[in-house]
């Protein structure tokens, strides 16, 4: 993969305790962090805790418009959005693929709590996490919608919550 390497000392180390004490936080004033339209080009995040955001959607990580993000031994937790996709939402053609991360104890007052993907978007997640999101809607864990795409290996839901349907998911066409 081409593009920019934000890593922390975990990348060197593989001391997962750097993980924990390598923390980007949003003091709940929007996306901790927002990709948009990085193109061609795909940026790899490794080794933080993202956590504190609150927006709309995507409060923890927003990739969007056709942007790439790989994240690797990522933490997102306790984000929260007034609509979907508390933890990470994937938008607009965009592209996250997650090995190793942890998605937990994010709230969503709609839908889709741990992850949105939407709008001809997809994700891949390999041997990580999604546990403890909260949906006032549906889909505790996940939404996905809009023709997009999501793939899981070796990953563990659960338990996750929603009011509505779908502790798991939410999945409309």
């Amino acid at each position: 993969h081409g593009g920019i390497h934000l890593a922390s000392t975990y990348l060197i180390t593989h001391d997962t305790t750097q993980i924990s004490n390598t923390v980007i936080n949003g003091n709940a004033s929007g996306s901790v962090i927002i990709l948009d339209e990085t193109g061609t080009s795909s940026v790899k995040i490794t080794g933080f805790v993202v956590k504190n955001g609150w927006n709309s959607e995507g409060a923890g990580m927003h990739v969007m418009n056709n942007s790439t993000a790989y994240l690797d031994h990522m933490r997102i937790i306790g984000n929260q959005s007034s609509s979907a996709g508390a933890g990470l939402a994937a938008s607009n053609g965009s592209l996250c693929i997650l090995d190793s991360c942890e998605i937990i104890g994010n709230q969503s007052s709609t839908d889709g709590a741990g992850i949105l993907v939407n709008s001809n978007s997809s994700a891949i997640i390999s041997r990580s996490l999604i546990a403890d999101n909260s949906a006032w809607g549906n889909g505790g864990a996940f939404k996905i919608q809009d023709q997009s795409s999501l793939w899981l290996t070796n990953v563990t839901i659960g338990p996750n919550e929603a009011q509505g349907y779908g502790n798991g998911s939410e999945t409309p066409y």
